[in-house]
C-alpha cells in the first residue's frame, strides 16, 4: 500500500521528511488511515523555554508571596506556551513541510517531461553516406483492443511525409485484442487469416517504403505485436529489396517501441480536432501523433498546453496526485519553456508546417497570443523570414520582446537568402553580440576581412571520430584575449562563442539510442507497474508446463520445475515450484523479483508427429505459490519499510489492540405483547442464551437496532460450543409507528419471499420447522458427537475416522461462524496434502440448499455430493474440491459442472473453506443477519 512506509512513524524528527513523505503522511490522516501526532521533546521544552523563563520571570526568594506569584506565573507560562506557542509551531511546521513536500513534486514531475524530451528526434542511419538525416518517412503503428470494428478501434497502422503529414493508413483487425504469446512469430502466422493480414502490411510497407516503424508501447500486448511486426519486415526485407532499396536502414526497418502516453492525449486535443475532422478516427490520429513524436517530439507536447490544457492528463509520477491541476500545469510549462528556448525554434518550419507552430509559445516573451500573431504577420509579409532583424524591421514583435526571443530563433544558413541573411542568424549568439564575436574572428584569422573571417572560421569546422574540431578556434588562446579589459568580455561568454561557432545550434539534447530491454521494461509497464510490483499479490495462467530447458555452456539444460505464466496484468514470468501445475491452469501468485532485464528460455513440442523448438524471450520476472511466498508478509514489510523510525509490528498483537469494543446500540421499545417478546438488546439477549441451562432452540423476538418497522429473531442452536442464529424480520405495515405491522417478511435473501400474518404464524411456519430440520440433521449418522469446538479439533476427528475405514470420510457439524448453515466436512484417501475440505449447507423451513441446489432432506443433499464424485470418476477425470490435493491452494475444478478461478470464485459459488472465510465475509455475502 503506498501509505505503508509512513504508517507506523515513530519520534521522526520533522527536518528528516524528505521528498514525498509528508504528503503521503497527511493523505493518509485525511482518509482516516492514521493518526499525526506532532511534538517538541520534554527535554527540549525544559531546557530550551522552560529554563529560559524561569530566569527571566520567575523569583528566586522564598517568601510565600513570591511564591504564590510564581504559581500565576507557571500557570500563565503554561497557557501561553502548550495554548497558543505550540499550536503555532506546530501548525507552521505543518506549512513547512507541505510546502517543501509539493516544491519536491513540482520538480520531480518537471525531470520526467525532460527525461521525455531531452532524447533527441530519431534519426535514420546514413552509414558513410551524406544523404540528408532531416529527411524522416515514419510509419506508425498504435496496437488496438477490437478485433472487430463495431466492437472499438483496431491495430492501425499510418505512414507520414518527411513533414508530418499523414499519407495513408490502414487496419489490422486480425492482430488486434489479445495476442498469443509466442516465442517464435512464425507460430502466429500458420493460420489462413493471418497469413492474409500479414500479406496486406507487407503491401503497405512495400508502397511506402517507410525508414522506421514507431510502435506504441502502451499495452503489453504491444511486445507481441513487435514480434509479428518483425517477423512480417524479415520476409519483406528477403523478398522485396529491390523494391526497399534506399529505404531500409542498415538492410532493416527497426521496430521501435515508442512512448504513448502524449499520443493518446493528442487524440482528443485542441490541436488534433483542428487539423483533422472528426471523420479521422481517434486511433488514426494517435498514430499521427506517435510518428510526430519520431519526427519532433516537442510541438507534439506543446500542444497539449491548449486552453483545454490536455497536458493535465499526463501522469509523470504516483505523488502528482496531491498536486493541485495549476500546480501540475505550471511545473511542466517551466520544463517546456527551458527546453524549448534550448533547442530553438525555426519560424520558416513553423509557417510550413502548422503543428509545429505549437512549440513557439515557449520562446521567452512570447506567449499563446504573441507566438500566434508572430506567425500571422509571416504569413502577411510573404510567409518567409531570411534573418531576426527582418522581424523586428516587420514590426512583428515590439523592441523589448524582440531583445528576450530573438535568439532563440534559429536559421538554415543553406536555406537562407545570403545577400539579406546574417550569418550568426545560424547560431544561438545573441545580436547584441554580434560585433564582439566578429572583433574576435578578426583575432582569429587576422589575414582576412572582417565577413571573410567568420565565415572561413566556421568551414572549418569537422567531425572526426564524434568529436567537433576546428583547427583555427581550438589553438586560439581565449585567456590572453579575455584578460585584455579593451576587449570587455569574459572567458565564460568567448567559451560559449567558441562552441556556436564550431556548432551553430548544434542539437544539446541527448543523441537518440535504440530502446534497451530497461527502457523497454519501463515502456510496457508505464500502465501496469503497480501491478507487477514486488510483493504484488495476482493471478496467472500456465503457459509453458513441460519442455523447457536453458541454454549453458555444458548445452541445453532441461528446467524440469520451471513454469512459464502469465500474469493477469498480461506479462510473462516464470515460477520455479515442484508441484505438478497443467497448461491452462489458473493459480494465484506473488510477485517475488522484477529486473528490467531480458532472459530467454527454449521451448520443445511436438506438431505433426515432428519435434519442433521454439525461443521464449521475457522479462526477468519471478513469481512464487508455495504457501510462505503467499502469506509471509513481513518479508515485504522489510522491503518497502526501510525508516529508521518505523517501528515494525506484530500483526496478531495489532488486531488484538485495534479490535474495536462492542458499543450497546440503542434500540425503540416496542409495545408489543407476545409471549416470545422481549424489549432487551444484543447483548442482553446474548447473555441469556449463553447460559448453560437455555435448551437449544430457545428462541425470542426483539427490537431491531436499526429502528421501527424491523425486529431481530434470535435462535440458540447449539449449546456447547454456542451457537446463535440471527435473522433480520421486517414489517411491511408501517402505519402504526410502534405497533407490530404485518405482513412479516424475512430479510435475508436466502429465504424465500413468505408473507406471515403474526409473530404466531411465523413461529408455527418458519421458526419450529427451522427448529426441525437442524434435530433431523444432529439426529444423523453423519453428525459428529460430540460436537467438535474448533476446526482443528475437527480435522483431528477426521484424520482418526479414516484412519479406521478404507472409505473417503464426511461428516456433518455445525459452525459458530455461520449459523443457520451445516458444515458438510470430507478428507479424501487420495488426498496427498493430508487436509480435509468444507462446503456449506443452508438450512431452511422446507427444505435444504447446496451448490444453489433445493433438496428436500440433508439425504439428498448428500446423495447429490456422493454423486458428483462418482460421476467425475467413470468419465476418468480427477475431481478437486476445495483445497488442492497437493499443495495448500485452491484451484481445479469445483462442484459437478463449472469451473473456479482462485479463492474467491470458490466462495461466490457456495464453497467454504475454514482458515479464509471469515465471519465478516460470511455476513457480507448475505447468508446471515446480526
Amino acid at each position: 500500500h503506498m501509505y505503508c512506509p509512513v504508517s507506523y512513524l515513530e519520534d521522526k524528527p520533522l527536518y528528516l521528511f524528505k521528498e514525498a513523505e509528508w504528503l503521503y503522511l497527511m493523505s493518509a490522516e485525511r482518509e482516516g488511515y492514521i493518526t499525526v501526532k506532532i511534538n517538541v521533546p520534554n527535554e527540549v521544552l525544559d531546557e530550551q523555554i522552560f529554563d529560559f523563563f524561569r530566569d527571566k520571570y520567575f523569583s528566586s526568594s522564598q517568601g510565600s508571596t513570591v511564591k504564590e506569584w510564581n504559581v500565576c506565573r507557571k500557570e500563565i507560562l503554561d497557557n501561553a506556551l502548550y495554548s497558543n506557542l505550540l499550536p503555532m509551531l506546530r501548525l507552521e511546521a505543518k506549512n513547512a513541510l507541505y510546502n517543501e513536500a509539493k516544491g519536491w513534486v513540482s520538480q520531480k514531475i518537471s525531470d520526467e517531461l525532460w527525461k521525455i524530451l531531452s532524447d533527441s528526434p530519431w534519426a535514420p542511419y546514413t552509414g558513410d553516406t551524406e544523404s540528408d538525416a532531416d529527411e524522416k518517412y515514419v510509419m506508425a503503428c498504435v496496437w488496438g483492443p477490437a478485433k472487430d470494428a463495431s466492437q472499438g478501434f483496431s491495430t492501425t497502422l499510418a505512414m507520414l511525409d518527411s513533414e508530418g503529414g499523414l499519407v495513408d493508413f490502414m487496419s489490422a483487425p486480425t492482430f488486434s485484442g489479445p495476442l498469443h504469446w509466442v516465442g517464435d512469430a512464425k507460430n502466429v502466422l500458420t493460420d489462413i487469416k493471418s497469413q492474409a493480414a500479414a500479406l496486406e502490411i507487407t503491401k503497405f510497407l512495400v508502397l511506402h517504403r517507410p525508414q522506421v516503424i514507431a510502435l506504441g508501447s502502451g499495452s503489453v500486448e504491444c511486445l507481441k505485436l513487435k514480434l509479428v511486426l518483425e517477423e512480417i519486415i524479415g520476409g519483406v526485407v528477403q523478398n522485396h529489396a529491390q523494391e526497399m532499396k534506399g529505404a531500409l536502414q542498415g538492410g532493416d526497418i527497426p521496430v521501435i517501441l515508442a512512448p504513448q502516453a502524449i499520443p493518446h492525449l493528442w487524440t482528443t486535443s485542441l490541436a488534433a480536432s483542428s487539423e483533422y475532422s472528426n471523420n479521422v478516427s481517434e486511433i488514426v490520429k494517435e498514430s499521427i501523433a506517435l510518428g510526430r513524436m519520431f519526427i519532433d517530439p516537442l510541438p507534439v507536447t506543446a500542444s497539449l498546453f491548449s486552453q483545454e490544457k490536455e497536458i493535465a492528463g499526463l501522469r509523470l509520477n504516483e505523488a502528482e496526485r496531491f498536486l493541485d491541476p495549476e500546480e501540475r500545469i505550471s511545473a511542466l510549462e517551466k520544463c517546456m519553456i527551458t527546453i524549448v528556448n534550448q533547442v530553438g525554434v525555426d519560424l520558416n518550419d513553423i509557417v510550413k508546417q502548422t503543428w509545429k507552430s505549437y512549440s513557439l509559445q515557449f520562446v521567452a516573451g512570447l506567449g499563446p497570443r504573441k507566438a500566434d500573431e508572430l506567425v500571422q504577420a509571416i504569413k502577411r509579409n510573404g510567409g518567409y523570414v531570411s534573418s531576426r532583424n527582418q522581424i523586428q524591421d516587420y514590426s512583428m514583435l515590439g523592441p523589448k520582446i524582440w531583445e528576450n526571443a530573438c535568439a532563440t530563433f534559429k536559421f538554415n544558413a543553406d536555406k537562407v537568402d545570403s545577400d539579406e541573411a546574417e550569418l550568426l542568424d545560424t547560431t544561438r549568439i545573441h545580436p547584441e553580440s554580434y560585433e564582439a564575436v566578429k572583433k574576435l574572428a578578426n583575432k582569429l584569422d587576422p589575414d582576412r576581412e572582417e565577413s571573410e573571417a567568420l565565415e572561413h572560421i566556421m568551414k572549418k569546422t569537422m567531425s572526426i571520430k564524434s568529436n567537433t574540431v576546428n583547427e583555427i578556434i581550438d589553438k586560439y588562446h581565449f585567456k590572453e584575449y579575455a584578460d585584455d579589459p579593451a576587449n570587455k568580455v569574459t572567458l565564460k561568454t568567448l567559451i560559449d562563442f567558441a562552441f556556436e561557432l564550431k556548432n551553430p545550434f548544434s542539437e544539446v539534447r541527448d543523441e537518440w539510442r535504440m530502446a534497451t530491454a530497461s527502457k523497454e521494461f519501463e515502456l510496457i509497464s508505464s500502465d501496469i507497474r503497480d501491478r507487477i510490483k514486488e510483493g504484488r499479490l495476482c493471478n496467472a495462467t500456465v503457459l509453458y508446463s513441460r519442455g523447457l530447458f536453458k541454454e549453458t555452456n555444458d548445452g541445453m539444460e532441461p528446467l524440469r520445475d520451471m513454469f512459464i505464466v502469465e500474469l493477469d496484468s498480461g506479462v510473462l514470468a516464470y515460477l520455479a515450484t515442484g508441484e505438478r501445475l497443467k497448461r491452462s491452469e489458473k493459480i494465484p501468485v506473488r510477485v517475488l523479483n522484477v529486473k528490467p532485464s531480458k532472459i530467454s528460455f527454449k521451448h520443445t513440442y511436438t506438431k505433426n508427429f515432428a519435434q519442433k523448438k521454439e525461443e521464449i524471450d521475457m522479462f526477468d520476472i519471478e513469481v512464487g505459490n508455495s504457501e510462505t511466498d503467499l502469506t509471509d508478509l513481513k518479508r515485504w514489510e522489510d522491503k518497502y519499510c526501510k525508516d529508521h523510525f518505523y517501528r515494525h509490528i506484530d500483526l496478531e498483537k495489532e488486531a488484538a489492540a485495534d479490535m474495536p469494543k462492542q458499543k450497546r446500540t440503542k434500540f425503540i421499545p416496542r409495545p408489543i405483547k407476545h409471549v416470545f417478546f422481549e424489549n432487551v438488546d444484543y447483548f442482553e439477549m446474548k447473555e441469556k442464551m449463553e447460559k448453560k441451562e437455555t435448551p437449544k432452540y430457545t428462541y425470542l423476538f426483539r427490537p431491531s437496532s436499526e429502528g421501527v418497522g424491523t425486529l431481530s429473531l434470535s435462535m440458540k442452536l447449539q449449546i456447547e460450543p454456542i451457537i446463535i442464529m440471527n435473522e433480520k424480520i421486517v414489517e411491511k405495515d408501517r402505519s402504526s409507528r410502534l405497533e407490530l405491522g404485518p405482513p412479516l417478511v424475512l430479510a435475508s435473501e436466502k429465504f424465500t419471499s413468505a408473507e406471515y400474518h403474526d409473530l404466531d404464524d411465523l413461529i408455527g411456519n418458519f421458526v419450529n420447522q427451522l427448529a426441525n430440520n437442524f434435530e433431523a440433521v444432529r439426529k444423523h449418522r453423519k453428525f459428529l458427537r460430540p460436537v467438535p469446538k474448533t476446526s482443528e479439533e475437527l480435522e483431528e476427528r477426521l484424520r482418526k475416522m479414516l484412519g479406521q475405514t478404507k472409505r473417503d470420510v464426511i461428516a456433518l457439524s455445525l459452525d459458530a461462524n455461520h449459523p443457520g448453515y451445516v458444515k458438510l466436512s470430507y478428507l479424501l484417501r487420495q488426498s496427498k496434502s493430508g487436509k480435509s475440505r468444507s462446503e456449506l449447507i443452508a438450512v431452511l423451513p422446507d427444505q435444504f440448499k447446496f451448490r444453489k441446489k433445493p433438496f428436500n432432506t440433508i439425504d439428498d443433499a448428500l446423495n447429490y455430493f456422493k454423486q458428483s464424485f462418482t460421476r467425475r470418476r467413470e468419465e476418468g477425470q480427477q475431481q478437486h474440491y476445495g483445497r488442492d490435493d497437493r499443495t495448500d491452494r485452491d484451484y481445479g475444478r469445483y462442484g459437478a459442472q463449472e469451473n473456479y478461478r482462485g479463492y474467491q470464485d470458490y466462495y461466490d459459488r457456495g464453497g467454504y473453506q475454514d482458515q479464509r472465510y471469515s465471519q465478516q465475509q460470511y455476513y457480507d455475502q448475505g447468508y446471515g443477519y446480526t
